[in-house]
């Protein structure tokens, strides 16, 4: 059985490392990084901004981002067992690939910021306290992250990972303790992921799990007005009898969704961030150049427009969804939807096509690649042109 580090991404369970951190492991594959490299959440409005530099938790976040690695190790142990793709041929046919990531520091501190400013927001907050390890630990409950990418948009594919978790609930191994079903009002049966039995099944499933005195779920149907679509699956890393580090208490989420979705999800993101007038990884100059752009095209005013973008990103996801038999890889190199495809010509600046957007961020990413990593890009551009010169060099001796 594959023994799962905190910090790797699998493709037919292969290790792969993908986040920043020098992890000096020879049995790391170093392949292209999986798509939770990093995360995205960041808020950039005044008040947050302001909140963000009062609260002086940075380093209670930095412990609590170290100490999820453990459990993040355990919910990885039990991701090999059952979404094994060496060992069933089933799973072998549907699931992509599956990727983890534990929160960074940075990211943890500016979650606690937004949940305490939509605390205070309540007429009724119920407060938390902000700079207590424990305090955070409970409330940001997506510390520690999993994400199972599905091959494409059959429903089939879905439902067979299902029966693998309603096995792990079932057997002891996984806790969970809620379920949101993203999903677009009005989507068609056949182009969503899971079958509306297996989903109940494995509400079935989990309920049948609880202790006497443990309150039952049920499935939350959330309609994205963008058109997201996943499965969200909140576990709990805390159960003695199911997880080795049960000390730890923490808290998880497991997507689950298609490389489909997640090709335009990338981008998407980043343009939900800014719609929502919050900056992109936590304000980061390797993101300034996508901002710029976007909102010189992107008028908040334009009543029209926003409508108009809304309805472009909505269409593009029901298009991604009907895409099949690409690999990851493909699908990243395949447009997205255009504003034509989506019957939006005229409507929307070509600037804001997905596509366009895509290959702008794309390019922030490798900037951000360098200003984290400067030595590493260093090295691997030494390395590439290295061969590139022994090449020329044997080229001329013919």
């Amino acid at each position: 059985m594959l023994t799962i580090n905190p910090y790797f991404s699998f493709k037919n369970n292969t290790i792969r490392n993908f986040q920043r951190t020098n992890l000096n492991n020879s049995n790391l594959n170093n392949s292209k990084p999986a798509f939770l490299k990093q995360d995205t959440i960041s808020f950039g409005n005044t008040l947050n901004r302001a909140l963000l530099n009062a609260i002086d938790n940075l380093e209670q976040c930095r412990i609590l981002s170290q100490n999820a690695q453990r459990a993040s190790g355990d919910l990885g142990k039990v991701l090999s067992q059952y979404i094994n793709t060496q060992t069933d041929k089933n799973l072998a046919k549907v699931v992509a690939q599956v990727d983890q990531r534990v929160k960074s520091a940075e990211s943890i501190r500016e979650k606690t910021t937004e949940v305490f400013e939509n605390e205070f927001d309540n007429e009724e907050p119920n407060f938390f306290n902000i700079k207590k390890y424990q305090s955070i630990k409970t409330r940001i409950r997506d510390i520690i992250g999993a994400r199972i990418i599905l091959k494409n948009a059959e429903q089939f594919n879905g439902d067979v990972v299902l029966d693998k978790i309603i096995q792990a609930v079932k057997e002891g191994k996984l806790k969970i303790i809620g379920i949101e079903n993203y999903s677009p009002s009005g989507l068609s049966q056949d182009l969503q992921y899971f079958s509306s039995q297996k989903l109940k099944e494995l509400e079935t499933a989990v309920n049948n799990s609880k202790s006497p005195n443990e309150s039952k779920i049920k499935i939350d149907k959330k309609n994205k007005s963008t058109g997201y679509m996943a499965l969200h699956l909140d576990i709990d890393l805390s159960d003695a009898n199911r997880y080795t580090t049960s000390q730890d208490n923490y808290f998880g989420e497991i997507q689950i969704l298609g490389k489909d979705v997640l090709a335009l999800k990338e981008v998407e993101d980043f343009c939900y961030k800014l719609k929502s007038k919050k900056n992109i990884n936590g304000g980061s100059k390797s993101y300034e150049a996508f901002r710029n752009h976007f909102l010189k095209y992107y008028n908040y005013g334009n009543k029209e427009l926003v409508e108009a973008f809304n309805r472009y990103t909505k269409e593009a996801y029901i298009i991604q969804r009907k895409k099949n038999g690409l690999t990851i890889e493909e699908t990243q190199k395949d447009l997205l939807p255009t504003i034509k495809e989506c019957n939006l010509e005229g409507k929307i600046p070509i600037e804001l096509d997905f596509n366009i957007l895509r290959a702008i961020k794309d390019r922030c990413d490798e900037i951000d690649k360098i200003t984290s990593d400067p030595q590493g890009s260093l090295e691997k551009i030494i390395a590439e042109n290295k061969k590139n010169v022994s090449k020329a060099d044997s080229n001329n001796k013919h």
